[in-house]
């Protein structure tokens, strides 16, 4: 009970207490019933229930409707009833057996499921068909009495009980002792305001979970359209959600409320093809993402208002300075994409893989737990801090090849990313950089110049590169738990680079292998892209190899600041459409109470697998004409008959002189064959059954079977 009420199960009654009892072995034949062994097992039931008869207010009985078994088992509920009360016919008697005749093995399961549903809805069906009692049933002096129409369940004692019973044909008997359940907190019907609501439907075939959405939206359609509407739809996704098998084929939609969810399912919301076990990567941009009020939308989660005030707390802490342009942008994009991790985290949704672009991988690292949060802002605030004493610079995107790129470069200029197979982003100092732009238009190559004022990732990056160096030796690195990609190299990065100071001094300072990185991940089995911002920038980086992995990223997947709640849960509705795990207790309030409801079952799509017999083609063969009628009777059939062969000779015996070993017993079978042996010129050795091997006799030895040594 206590885990049926903690998990919020739909609770009809309860099993207050059950016994069996055998009297195959005194019974006058296998059929007939005994009086004294059902009445024990109504009072063992009774007993183990620990409630008097006296509270018993309607009882399903075994009921079969036979001369002889029915008196017998009134008999027998008196005899068990009369131990705890006097009173007469206050107990209503019938049975399903009227309504659906006997089912063998699951007649006791078929009235267990009609006595619950009589709880349930607190009304006794009659008994069809029921005119004149049994003359042998004494009703008017015993505490039964037959319903005949229907009749609400009313009961002067509170809460309802039933006892139904179930009379095997071999002797077993079986009672068991019913309650309705009356907490209100668990089954209450009662209509509750409810916030944004995730209802998630999977299926094993596409057509199976359209027609599994189009049954959830008559339920929905048909309570909606009722003055007193009941349904609660934190409810319907509590029990979808935990109730449910997770199958392949899935779709997701986020309501408010149930009307809400109808309009929904029915625009036709699209099926996702799910997959086992995606590998989720976390995109991570650098400087100049989107990431404008995020902070204020995504206050209201505990989960990211936790992490982004302990970011605050560390930043406040190590304060010694008013911090300038590019330190204040780099630790609000390390603040909010780390909050965000921890959001998603505290969903469930965990990541296989981490990509970062320059900045990002700082917060890679961190998420991965190579720098504790304290000291990976540190390395952010330094960072910060001495790109905004570096001169002023310029970054530019253009659309070249990276061999293309090497001829607009000079000693000034350098590649600071290449973010795809015909982007690169192109640093250096600002003057420098206008040229290269008038050169850029001049050749009619695309580009676009970004908004920062520094040359990230170029030599005037080197001063950087060093002091970072310097203070990264100072913290305790540790190997990364999840895998991320280094923007070093472009592949997964090594224990040994994550955990060297000078790794992280040449990040500063190299060229980002944003493309080489997206085309390692694009290895992984069935790659998710999610990135961790409100814009799409990587994402539609990566999205340049879906030749390598099609469909996998989700261009519409990302972190939105309209209407942030309702937005975030259509974000994990999505995640979880495409197969990746959620944790569903994160997307309901904590103090909401939510509860398992009958909602519709699962459309079972059947299939006929019947064999159709093969055509037969009617082959006429005429027989020859000089064929010879069966004229006689005795060709018409078969029939057994003894086959005779010439008796064996008595002659056939051996002729060579062999040892024969006879096991044998003290019939005169072994006997006679002994001697039989012994006149045809054979040496017979007689083996006896004995507590020991010994010699009893001329050729005649005992054993002890169970001694190997005997042998």
């Amino acid at each position: 009970m206590e885990d049926a009420i903690r998990d919020g199960d739909t609770i009809d009654a309860v099993i207050k207490g059950s016994a069996v009892t055998n009297d195959g072995a005194d019974k006058v034949s296998y059929t007939a019933p005994q009086v004294d062994s059902q009445a024990a097992a109504i009072h063992n039931a009774l007993t183990m229930a620990e409630v008097s008869a006296d509270s018993i207010s309607y009882v399903e009985a075994h009921g079969t409707g036979t001369q002889l078994g029915d008196p017998i088992e009134v008999a027998a509920l008196t005899q068990a009833f009369r131990q705890h009360t006097d009173r007469r016919q206050f107990c209503p008697l019938g049975s399903i057996k009227t309504n659906i005749g006997h089912l063998d093995a699951a007649a006791g399961i078929a009235s267990f499921i009609k006595t619950v549903l009589c709880l349930k809805h607190r009304q006794i069906p009659p008994s069809l068909h029921f005119e004149v009692a049994n003359p042998q049933i004494d009703f008017e002096s015993s505490p039964f009495s037959i319903n005949a129409e229907l009749s609400p369940w009313d009961c002067d004692t509170s809460p309802r009980r039933a006892g139904v019973s179930s009379f095997g044909i071999g002797g077993t008997n079986a009672h068991v002792i019913l309650e309705e359940h009356t907490s209100g907190s668990v089954n209450s019907n009662t209509p509750r305001p409810t916030s944004p609501q995730i209802i998630a439907l999977s299926a094993k075939s596409s057509s199976a979970l359209k027609k599994q959405t189009e049954q959830l939206t008559s339920l929905l359609q048909e309570d909606t359209s009722q003055e007193d509407a009941s349904i609660d739809l934190s409810a319907v996704a509590y029990t979808l959600q935990e109730g449910r098998c997770n199958f392949l084929h899935r779709t997701a939609v986020v309501a408010g409320s149930a009307s809400e969810a109808m309009k929904r399912l029915a625009d036709d919301p699209g099926i996702t093809q799910a997959v086992e076990n995606p590998s989720l990567i976390f995109l991570l941009p650098g400087q100049g993402s989107g990431h404008a009020g995020l902070a204020e939308a995504y206050s209201e989660e505990p989960a990211f208002q936790t992490a982004y005030q302990a970011c605050q707390k560390y930043i406040a802490a190590d304060r010694t300075h008013s911090p300038q342009a590019v330190e204040s942008e780099c630790l609000e994009l390390f603040s909010l994409q780390y909050s965000l991790a921890q959001l998603l985290e505290a969903y469930g949704v965990t990541p296989t893989g981490l990509l970062g672009h320059s900045l990002g991988e700082i917060v890679a690292a961190c998420i991965a737990g190579v720098f504790a949060l304290p000291d990976a802002l540190r390395l952010v605030s330094l960072r910060g801090q001495l790109m905004d004493a570096a001169p002023a610079g310029a970054m530019t995107v253009a659309s070249l090849l990276p061999s293309q790129a090497y001829d607009y470069l000079d000693d000034q200029l350098a590649i600071a990313a290449i973010n795809a197979s015909q982007l690169v982003t192109l640093t250096g100092p600002l003057q420098q950089m206008e040229q290269l732009e008038m050169r850029l238009k001049a050749d009619r190559v695309a580009y676009k110049r970004l908004p920062v004022t520094r040359a990230f990732h170029s030599a005037m990056m080197e001063p950087v590169a060093a002091k970072i160096l310097t203070e990264v030796a100072k913290l305790n690195l540790r190997p990364p738990a999840i895998p991320f990609i280094s923007c070093v190299s472009g592949d997964w990065i090594t224990t040994s680079d994550a955990t060297d100071p000078a790794y992280w001094g040449r990040q500063t300072r190299s060229t980002v292998q944003f493309a080489r990185g997206a085309e390692t991940v694009s290895q992984l089995a069935e790659p998710l892209f999610l990135e961790l911002s409100t814009g799409n920038n990587l994402t539609s980086l990566v999205s340049g190899w879906k030749q390598s992995f099609e469909d996998t990223t989700q261009d519409d997947s990302r972190i939105r600041c309209e209407e942030p709640r309702h937005s975030f849960l259509e974000l994990i509705a999505k995640l979880w459409s495409a197969g990746v795990k959620v944790d569903w207790s994160a997307t309901r309030p904590a103090d909401l109470q939510t509860r398992r409801i009958p909602l519709p079952t699962y459309p079972f799509e059947r299939e006929r697998y019947w064999i159709e017999p093969g055509k037969f083609e009617q082959h006429t063969t005429l027989a020859p004409a000089s064929a010879e009628a069966a004229t006689t009777i005795d060709n018409w059939f078969y029939y057994p008959a003894w086959k005779r062969i010439i008796p064996v000779t008595s002659s056939s015996q051996p002729t060579d002189r062999q040892r024969w070993l006879l096991f044998t017993n003290d019939s005169c079978f072994s006997d006679d064959l002994a001697q039989l042996i012994e006149q045809s010129g054979q040496d017979v050795f007689r083996v006896r059954q004995g507590d020991e091997f010994e010699q009893a006799g001329f050729r005649q030895f005992t054993v002890s079977p169970d001694e190997p040594t005997s042998y």
